[in-house]
This record gives C-alpha cells, structure tokens and sequence, in this order.
C-alpha cells in the first residue's frame, strides 16, 4: 500500500506514542486524559471545555463519548481563543479542524496499520468501529481518509 501520512497523522502518532498507547484498548479517555493534565467532568450539559477542565455529556453513548472527548481535545491542544468572540466562519473553521482531527485521535494510523481490514468500506467499518470504539459512521470517514490517500486524491 503506497500511504504517505499528513503531518496531523505524524503529530498524533508521536503524541500518542509518547503517551505509550500502544493498543487500541488504551485509546480511553479514563487512560489519556490524566496522562495529559485534563480534568473530566461529567455532566447532562453539552460536551465542551473551560482550560484543561473537559465537560463531557454523560448520556452519550460510549463510542460518541469517545469521539467527543476527542474533538474536544483537538480545541485545547491546537486552538485558541472563545468561540462566543470569534467570526462564524473561523469557528466553522475550528469545527471542521475538530472533527478531522478526533477522526485522526479515535483511529490513529500507526494503529490502523496493524489490522487486517476487508476490501469493502461496509464491512470494513464495522470492524473499525468495534475495535476502536467508535461510531460507524466516523470509522467510514476515516477509512474514506484512508482510501483516497492511498488513490492520491488527499
């Protein structure tokens, strides 16, 4: 497979390599966010952070809550500022820069390397999501990622 991975790939991979995740069953939010000062509230209230202080919605459903804590990590580790003062069109931006960065966090790549996949995305995707717990619908993103790289498309 001719894959050349993006520098977000690259900083993830050496992020959690220095965390020592070396298993898809560490990827956990009760194992990362201690290992990088988060604290975890868990609340009825929108997922969202204030500081190092991360508020995550406790009726979500496991995988969601998953995605979630990494979206949200994406805010405090690569933006700045409060999006209630920011134009409608950077906070898109930073959403956006979110999504693909939890994409990336959820099924990091040093990590995806190690199973064995089918050939097609349908059943391809329900492997991804059991073993990276996730929802199916971002483990077909990421696996869509994954194939247009490899076709050259980015």
């Amino acid at each position: 497979m001719n894959y050349t991975t993006t520098h977000l790939e690259d900083a993830i991979d050496k992020l959690l390599n220095n965390l020592e995740i070396i298993h898809p069953s560490q990827l956990d939010i009760f194992i990362i966010a201690p290992r990088l000062g988060i604290d975890l509230i868990f609340s009825d209230t929108g997922t969202h952070f204030e500081g190092t202080t991360m508020y995550l919605n406790i009726n979500l459903p496991p995988a969601e809550l998953w995605f979630a804590f990494a979206h949200e990590l994406c805010h405090i580790q690569r933006h700045a500022g409060n999006q209630l003062f920011l134009p409608m069109d950077f906070i898109a931006l930073q959403e956006a820069q979110a999504e693909n960065f939890a994409l990336h966090f959820c099924m990091p790549t040093y990590l995806m390397k190690k199973i064995r996949l089918p050939n097609d995305i349908p059943a391809a995707k329900k492997v991804v999501a059991s073993i990276f717990n996730v929802p199916e619908s971002a483990a077909e993103k990421r696996l869509i990622q994954i194939d247009n790289r490899v076709k050259g498309f980015s």
